[in-house]
């Protein structure tokens, strides 16, 4: 019997945020991440202080695209570059960049 996904909680969420910005700083590298829940809504934030203001848009774009999608945000590259498909992506909250 498979096992189900741990809920969601903002206790996890924040853990998460947490051992993010750790495996970043032990690389350091200051980030920012968000964590959404599965209808794309922030539940936990945090930006380093080394990382750059147009990080937050990244970071919530990038969350919100993987839960959208149910793939990484990294998959939209290949969308991104068909031409066939790029143009769906403008005027969108799809960010085809790692990390979501």
């Amino acid at each position: 019997m498979a096992s189900s996904p741990a809920k969601l909680t903002l206790a996890l969420a924040e853990r998460l945020c947490a051992e993010a910005a750790a495996a970043a700083d032990a690389i350091g590298f200051g980030a920012t991440v968000a964590v959404v829940d599965a209808g794309g809504h922030l539940v936990a934030f945090r930006r380093d202080d080394r990382a750059g203001f147009v990080t937050v848009t990244v970071a919530q774009r990038k969350a919100w695209t993987a839960a959208a999608a149910g793939m990484p945000s990294a998959q939209w590259n290949a969308f991104a570059a068909d031409p066939d498909i790029a143009p769906i992506l403008h005027g969108t909250n799809i960010m085809a960049v790692a990390g979501g």
